[in-house]
């Protein structure tokens, strides 16, 4: 395993306040106006107005030093630089990366956070493909003491990068600034050892440096301090180093270590640079795993039992019942009866217990539901509210060419024509009732009523989706007392967008019978949407349709309901926004009841499962389909996934990601994780990141990596989005667009 590529993800830590812009952990120094890609472009985009953010606990005088260049199209580009509403220095910037030295006065710091701001004098076109306007590529940052005159060193002509090695460049060696300590966490097999020639840079070779380098190793359970494996001198007059053999400490598949490498030990160091040549880790027993084994489902044979036992006629029928969170159906031991219907439906089915929405949004979640891609990748480049991009294949075309039959109602605006996922559809309704309340599910009967009517014998894919039990949380007065009185919330409350945005920022703090009362009618909506799917079986009896089909009953995402002081989905990714129901029913003589499948899923898994039902090739062999899987397998007993993962919506998500019993809940705005062992802690209550830093390492890193591989590729175009007047009524009752907007 090469180390070099891998370096941007890995963790640093160094003496210096120091942000490398375009790699994870630099999010805490970029407080607004700072966008980077994903994939590991070495720099960020500067808004034409942004700030960095650094944390001092004394005032001294300081120096920074700032790597940056003009974007595209500002070539007379220059910048104004303050700290804390200081001025501190103005100066040019040339289209190719320069370093700025700035001195940074005591007199314009302070204790605590300092805000670092950059005014550039004009911004430039857009990037390709993106809709933002930027002014600037902006590299790094470093700030010490203006004591320390190894900041003042990397001003020189033949200074290093303060991390050269990063995509795309494709190194193969770490060129490192220290004093520093850059950490790879993998697993290793017992005779792993790292390969490595260490040598001086030119230009602290030129300078006639001496620095102190180390590999070290640590886990979880070996104590608080990493152990030295090796350590040396280089010293400019002496003799170069030859390539250096490190035996590794071996750990098993599911105990990660963390590898390091030191360079210098002074804060003040100056020429601490030092160059590792092919760093690299090798065995010959078996493969070194990144990230403790986390990985991503993988192609799977489709000669399994389960398809082979599946009707050459069957047909298919998708029933989402949105911002159900999984814990409040009674198939996954909620103590209310909320769901019979679907009760029924799991008792003679399979039910998933560990399946994951990999958006908490309907549009990014169904978007992947058609893809098979992460929202990474289906929409990279783009903003999360523009609709689906054009051309990626959706799940829809490819049965409609395979001579499927293929039937679409939806209640929910943001599934619809306006998100650009009706696209494959040979019929396709979308009901809305009453710009106020949203569409209940009532009302979703009158397309129903019609795609009965236009339903066809042979294969069939039929997609049913219900509002409920999504918010407003105003369920039919006969459901809106059965688990207690209808109170304290008031009418506006539960039904407009208002007070929960008020709740969330924290400008009104709800009472526990306020919070009881909106469970309950969370819980009654439940039922309310479970009779209607009930009615929707009977009706699907008295045709003959329901037992030759399969039939899948999911939510796009889940719902918190004041846990951690949030109420709603986009913004979070703890268990009730994350986990969703999965049940998948089949034709009665194949026999499958009373199952329950604990292996890990997420609804990426949900378009091979319908396309191998059917018998219709998918994903295509161009689609980065992200590890999908098809259930049918998984229900026969193949493995699910590896690990799933969840982002919440914005251009700087929350990303979490699930492997085993453990999950990694990371933002990427404030660089705030919480690890948390989801079998010993199933409300996620107990932050383990501290306790087992090496642990939340390698699932940080692991993530990184996954979240670059799907960024990477071309920025992809926005699908084209005509927003009915009716479909902004109803996407304002559902709480996602300002109703002002809809005129």
């Amino acid at each position: 395993m090469d180390l070099a590529p891998r370096a941007w993800l890995a963790d640093r830590v160094e003496s210096r306040d120091v942000a490398l812009f375009g790699t994870p952990g630099s999010e805490q120094s970029a407080a607004d106006g700072f966008h980077w890609e994903t994939d590991g472009t070495a720099f960020a985009w500067a808004s034409q107005e942004c700030e960095a953010r650094f944390e001092w606990q004394k005032v001294v005088p300081r120096l920074a030093v700032i790597e940056l260049g003009a974007s595209p199209g500002n070539e007379d580009q220059e910048v104004t630089v303050a700290l804390n509403g200081h001025r501190l220095a103005r100066f040019g910037v040339a289209p190719t990366m320069g370093r700025h030295k700035v001195n940074v006065p005591a007199e314009s710091q302070r204790v605590g956070e300092n805000r670092m701001s950059f005014s550039f004098s004009q911004a430039g076109p857009v990037t390709p493909g993106a809709v933002r306007r930027i002014a600037a590529r902006v590299a790094s940052i470093v700030v010490g003491p203006a004591a320390d005159q190894g900041v003042d060193d990397l001003t020189i002509r033949d200074a290093p990068r303060m991390l050269a090695a990063v995509p795309p460049e494709a190194p193969r060696d770490i060129v490192q600034v220290g004093p520093s300590t850059l950490s790879f966490t993998l697993s290793l097999p017992r005779d792993a050892e790292l390969r490595v020639t260490p040598t001086l840079h030119p230009g602290a070779r030129a300078a006639g440096s001496q620095v102190d380098v180390a590999v070290l190793a640590q886990t979880d359970t070996g104590g608080p301090l990493p152990s030295a494996l090796w350590t040396a001198r280089l010293d400019a007059r002496a003799a170069p180093l030859k390539e250096i053999r490190v035996p590794l400490p071996s750990s098993g598949p599911d105990e990660p270590i963390r590898v390091s490498l030191r360079v210098g030990g002074q804060s003040d160091a100056r020429f601490a640079w030092v160059a590792w040549l092919h760093p690299r880790i090798v065995s010959h027993e078996s493969p070194i795993i990144e990230g403790s084994g986390v990985s991503a489902g993988g192609a799977q044979d489709r000669t399994w039992p389960l398809r082979s036992r599946l009707p050459s006629d069957v047909g298919v029928i998708l029933i989402v019942i949105d911002a159900a969170r999984a814990q409040n159906l009674t198939p996954y031991h909620y103590a209310r009866p909320t769901t019979p219907a679907i009760d029924r439906i799991a008792s003679e089915g399979v039910v998933f217990e560990r399946a994951y929405t990999p958006a908490v949004h309907t549009l990014g979640a169904m978007s992947s539901v058609w893809t098979s891609l992460y929202p990474d990748a289906h929409h990279r480049g783009l903003p999360f509210s523009a609709p689906l991009p054009a051309g990626l294949p959706t799940l829809a075309e490819a049965l409609s060419r395979a001579g499927v039959h293929t039937y679409g109602v939806i209640a929910n605006a943001m599934a619809g024509k306006a998100s650009g996922l009706e696209r494959g559809f040979e019929t396709f309704r979308e009901i809305y009732d009453n710009p106020t309340f949203g569409s209940r599910a009532e009302v979703f009967r009158q397309g129903l009523a019609d795609l009965l009517d236009r339903w066809r014998s042979g294969r069939f894919f039929a997609y049913l989706h219900f509002r409920e039990p999504h918010f407003p949380y105003d369920p039919p007065k006969a459901y809106a007392t059965l688990f207690g009185p209808d109170a304290p919330l008031t009418k506006a409350e539960r039904s407009l967008p208002a007070w929960y945005t008020a709740v969330n920022e924290g400008r009104i703090h709800p009472t526990p019978e306020q919070v009881a009362h909106m469970v309950r009618l969370y819980d009654g909506n439940l039922v309310y949407v479970d009779a209607e799917i009930g009615r929707l079986r009977r009706e699907l009896e008295a045709r003959g349709i329901w037992d030759k089909s399969v039939v899948i009953v999911m939510a796009d995402h889940g719902e918190q309901l004041y846990e951690d002081g949030y109420i709603g989905h986009s913004a979070q990714v703890r268990e009730e926004s994350a986990r969703v129901p999965l049940i998948v029913r089949f034709p009665a003589q194949l026999g499958l009841t009373h199952r329950r499948v604990t292996a890990l899923v997420d609804l990426l898994d949900v378009a091979p499962t319908i396309a191998q039902a059917l018998n219709v090739p998918w994903p295509p062999e161009d689609a980065r389909n992200g590890g999908s899987l098809s259930l049918l397998p998984v229900i026969d007993g193949a493995p699910g996934n590896g690990a799933v993962l969840v982002r919440t919506v914005w251009e700087r998500p929350k990303y979490a990601l699930v492997s085993g019993h453990w999950k990694l809940e990371y933002d990427t705005r404030t660089g705030h994780q919480r690890l948390i062992d989801l079998d010993a802690d199933p409300h996620e209550r107990t932050d383990l990141a501290g306790s087992h830093p090496i642990r939340a390492s390698a699932l940080r890193q692991a993530m990184f990596a996954w979240v670059a591989r799907l960024a990477r590729g071309p920025r992809l175009t926005a699908g084209p989005s005509t927003r009915t007047v009716e479909e902004c009524e109803n996407l304002c009752a559902l709480g996602y667009v300002d109703c002002a907007d809809c005129k």
